[in-house]
């Protein structure tokens, strides 16, 4: 496959927590913050969870893809 580099589009955002009855997003997380990667631009949630003797840390993105351009793809072989 060969495809220029406006024929894919990657989307991405936070993930949409389950909002509580108080109107307010439920999650047991202690601490959540966004970290942005240098290179990409790509926004992550790290969440850390505190449970008996560990820490546990997620790292959660929604992502999601899609050839918008299907005249700038080609196959090469095949």
């Amino acid at each position: 496959m060969s495809f220029s580099s406006s024929a894919i589009q990657l989307i991405t955002r936070s993930p949409q927590m389950p909002i509580g009855p108080d109107g307010v997003a439920m999650d047991m997380a202690d601490d959540v913050i966004q970290v942005t990667d240098p290179m990409t631009g790509i926004v992550f949630d790290v969440a850390v969870y505190r449970q008996f003797m560990q820490l546990v840390y997620h790292v959660r993105l929604a992502w999601g893809c899609q050839a918008i351009k299907s005249n700038h793809i080609a196959q090469l072989l095949g």
